[in-house]
């Protein structure tokens, strides 16, 4: 019995195996993935992406009939592998698809190119097609034409860096998916023959799935990016192109009066269109303002929150409109004011086609370029507005969206629906002022960029015109104006000039006056130098009065300034201004004179010049010190020379006691005849002044005319030679300080000698 139920066993295992591998049998199985097409540079492998798209879709077809739940459980596969395998199927075919579009994009711009170079050589050839005189207007499609083309250059430039991008992280996604694939193979390569179950090799199949599509992927970016230079070549082939017909376009064109009577023409139907326009606005306005007032009596008079709620959005709608058609009578009456700066700038072009009025040149270029200012400001305002209107739409598209998902009956869907045309038209508006500005905009910049282009043609006459023409705006450029009189750069010139040559012609005859007075009247180098001084201040006045006067520069400007220079002297110039008064005060009253000897703060020395704002002394020791005017007149000063040269001077002397007083009276007054320095009007004393504690002194007064400082010490020194010369010839003693010491003792004091090895004392 155990080998019969060991047997039966057997034989059902085999049986089911082998029903195993017929249904697994039926199951598509993928091949190994066609190798990517990574050979960019082929002309043409549409057929081979086309044979791999058929291929593919073939097991696509397989895959999803014989995916069933029974298959699935029979071969032990999860639906989510074998979906995943499906899905990575058709992301497979999706990319050679896409090389397939790629393929047919490349062949269009290979053949535009050669459409292009074509159509170079032929205008190289035989120039334009159009019949000569070619027109203004057709140079400026040209140069619109070249605006476009540079603009879509520039983003193809900006595609070309992204594609770059995209190409090296599918290179490294494709090392990556590589790596994975290369790890399972050697894997699966390695297991037990039992273990290679059919989960096993559809989970290798999903590796080498993904390793192909990253590779597809790469090959398919580097394609791309072949494709994105490509198309910079052709846009730069036609920007190129473009410059090149503008350059011969722009010596053949000519701008004739009937071109200028055609664009008047069709300035003033757009005007008569424009009128129309804003006519019916303003009609639409009136009437939606009356229904915004019945609008909003409804919205008082409503009862209910639902009531309430409908009318409010009745008017919110309504004010919207309102908006919108007040923007458009806006916007349509600007158009009309710009229709004459449009007129303006053709009229401009016109002349400067035709060389007319080239004189005004600078003119023409001030204005294009308060147009351009004014238009860019225009540009910005709208494009912002433009940029709102445009937030607000999607804002109210997402209220109506959720309400039709609460109440898809909502009685409010159609309000938000008005409200939603009333937006867009709203854009609409704005859309088409700002085509309208662009337009006034571009031409703004042709006329500006043609005027450029005619300065550099200019002769040296004219250039020579023009500099002086630069120069005489500056020269007449008119800083303020007060009382009708206009002070200018030129008389700010003028007076200057004329200043600077009063005061140096006053510096000059004040001079002359000063040495006049010293050579012929003998008038002191002092006296002569204050008066020099206040001539000279009282020509400044003089001729900055003159000045102003002559130059017809009104005296009102002072007035005007007057309170701010208050307040200048008030907070910062008050020291200044009394340090000039107390030079004036010191000229006039003459307290220090030039050469005067002084004392200030312990500090003695010369007085050399006396300034505006401060004084000027030499110290003995020859340094030189600014002291501010205020201070001479604030502060004690001791002028020792200033009636007159004399001065007092003493020197006194001890003499020991026991010497012969009238001896010694005798000898000084001997020391001080002999030198003839001593005045003898006032007479000299002799006194003897004091019992002193170790001499007997005696003090002598003289008087010396004084020069320099140095002069009173070098007499007194020769005295003090002098009296002790006369002293040592007649042995008297000049005495020094003696001390006599008395000592108070009970018993005479021991005195004596200790060797120096005894310690004991």
């Amino acid at each position: 019995m155990k080998h019969r139920f060991l047997i039966v066993h057997t034989i059902v295992f085999i049986i089911l195996f082998i029903a195993a591998k017929i249904s697994f049998a039926q199951l598509p199985t993928i091949p190994e993935p066609p190798k990517p097409i990574v050979q960019v540079e082929e002309k043409d492998n549409t057929s081979t992406t086309q044979a791999h798209i058929d291929v593919l879709a073939n097991k696509i077809t397989e895959l999803e009939n014989s995916l069933n739940e029974a298959n699935l459980q029979t071969i032990g596969i999860s639906e989510a592998t074998a979906r995943k395998r499906l899905s990575l199927t058709k992301d497979l075919k999706s990319l050679y698809e896409r090389r397939l579009t790629a393929d047919q994009r490349m062949k269009t711009l290979e053949s535009s190119f050669l459409a292009l170079q074509t159509e170079i050589n032929s205008f190289k050839n035989s120039g334009f097609t159009e019949e000569s005189p070619h027109s203004v207007t057709f140079l400026d499609s040209l140069n619109d034409q070249l605006d476009a083309e540079k603009d879509k250059l520039k983003t193809q430039q900006l595609t070309l860096q992204n594609t770059q991008k995209e190409f090296l992280q599918a290179q490294e996604a494709q090392q990556a998916a590589d790596r994975i694939q290369k790890e399972k193979e050697d894997k699966f390569k390695n297991i037990s023959p039992s273990d290679k179950t059919p989960a096993a090799e559809w989970d290798l199949e999903i590796a080498r799935l993904e390793s192909a599509i990253a590779a597809q992927t790469t090959a398919l970016k580097k394609f791309q990016l072949s494709i994105a230079k490509e198309e910079e070549r052709l846009l730069n082939e036609r920007v190129q192109f473009l410059l090149l017909k503008i350059s011969v376009l722009e010596k053949k064109v000519r701008f004739t009066s009937v071109q200028n009577n055609e664009i008047q023409i069709r300035w003033e139907q757009r005007q008569d269109a424009t009128e129309q326009q804003l006519e019916k606005a303003k009609l639409n306005l009136d009437t939606y303002q009356v229904r915004i007032k019945d609008a909003q009596e409804k919205l008082d008079n409503a009862r209910g929150e639902e009531q309430i709620q409908y009318q409010r959005e009745i008017v919110d709608m309504l004010n919207e409109w309102g908006d919108a058609l007040v923007d458009e009578v806006e916007a349509l009456q600007e158009q009309l004011q710009n229709y004459a700066t449009e007129k303006e700038l053709w009229q401009i072009r016109f002349k400067l086609f035709n060389n007319l009025d080239e004189s005004l040149i600078g003119k023409w270029e001030a204005q294009t370029g308060i147009i351009l200012e004014s238009v860019a400001r225009s540009l910005a305002i709208v494009e912002s507005r433009i940029s709102t209107n445009r937030s607000i739409i999607i804002e109210q598209e997402k209220k109506r969206d959720e309400l039709i998902k609460q109440d898809p009956s909502s009685q409010l869907k159609p309000i938000y629906d008005k409200r939603i045309l009333a937006l867009q038209h709203h854009a609409n508006v704005l859309n088409d002022h700002l085509a309208h500005l662009n337009d006034i905009h571009r031409l703004a910049k042709t006329v500006k960029k043609q005027i450029a282009e005619k300065r550099s043609q200019f002769s040296i006459k004219y250039i020579s015109m023009l500099v002086y023409e630069w120069v005489d705006k500056i020269w007449n450029f008119e800083i303020v104006s007060l009382d009708d009189q206009s002070i200018t750069i030129k008389k700010v010139f003028f007076a200057l000039i004329v200043f600077i040559i009063g005061l140096f012609l006053a510096k000059r005859l004040t001079k002359s006056i000063k040495q006049q007075a010293s050579a012929r009247a003998h008038v002191d180098e002092s006296a002569s130098a204050a008066l020099e001084k206040i001539l000279y201040y009282i020509f400044f006045v003089i001729i900055a009065l003159t000045t102003l006067h002559m130059l017809n520069i009104p005296l009102t400007l002072f007035t005007f300034l007057g309170g701010a220079i208050a307040i200048a002297i008030g907070f910062g110039a008050q020291n200044l201004l009394n340090n000039f008064l107390s030079g004036l005060i010191i000229l006039l009253e003459r307290p220090i004179k030039i050469n005067d000897i002084i004392e200030i703060e312990n500090n003695y020395g010369i007085v050399r010049d006396i300034g505006a704002r401060c004084t000027l002394i030499r110290l003995t020791s020859g340094i030189d010190v600014l002291v501010p005017n205020s201070a001479i007149l604030e502060k004690n000063v001791i002028n020792w020379t200033h009636s007159d040269l004399n001065i007092r001077f003493s020197i006194s002397v001890g003499v020991a006691y026991g010497s012969d007083t009238r001896l010694v009276e005798k000898m000084i007054k001997q020391a001080i005849e002999e030198d003839k320095r001593v005045l003898t009007f006032p007479a000299p004393i002799i006194l003897f002044s004091e019992f002193g504690d170790n001499a007997l002194i005696f003090e002598v007064y003289f008087w010396i005319q004084v020069h320099r400082l140095m002069d009173s010490r070098i007499v007194r020194s020769d005295l003090r030679f002098r009296i002790d010369e006369l002293f040592r010839e007649h042995k008297i003693t000049i005495a020094y300080p003696q001390r006599d010491i008395h000592l108070d003792t009970v018993k005479p004091l021991e005195i004596r000698i200790v060797p120096p090895e005894d310690k004991q004392i």
